[in-house]
């Protein structure tokens, strides 16, 4: 995984990854391979990721273990729902048409359910919570 990634942490163990060093700066560039620095016939590693990585690490930690299982099911399949409905199949793709993309991500997330829009939100305000208190911990 690239050194600064967000959603690796989510369906990942970070003990189980390999970092790796990207010449893209923008977060979600650095999920492109092809920006992923190479020595010889290897990838140049990283010890650990970025501190952005590891703050959001700990704090998707923390609100994932105040979700049940049934909110942190609706939360993954509504986001995937979302970022699927944007109609881009990479990440270079969603940014490219990052407008357009962000057009129809929110129309997709405009029919959503009452019920499925309140459990979302509630779900984001708890990650937000978390990342708070996960910068102001290490600060």
């Amino acid at each position: 995984m690239p050194r600064l990634s967000v959603i690796g942490m989510l369906f990942s163990h970070s003990d189980c990854l390999t970092t790796v060093e990207s010449g893209e700066k923008n977060m979600m560039m650095q999920h492109d391979p092809f920006s992923w620095h190479v020595l010889g016939t290897a990838f140049v590693t990283c010890r650990q990721t970025g501190r952005e990585s590891r703050l959001v690490d700990k704090a998707v930690n923390e609100w994932f273990a105040e979700l049940s299982q049934e909110e942190r099911e609706m939360f993954v399949e509504t986001i995937f729902t979302v970022l699927n409905d944007s109609k881009a199949k990479t990440n270079s793709e969603l940014s490219a048409n990052l407008f357009e993309s962000v057009a129809r991500m929110l129309k997709s997330a405009s029919r959503l359910s009452p019920k499925t829009k309140n459990a979302v939100l509630k779900t984001i305000q708890l990650l937000v919570k978390s990342l708070i208190d996960a910068n102001f911990s290490t600060n």
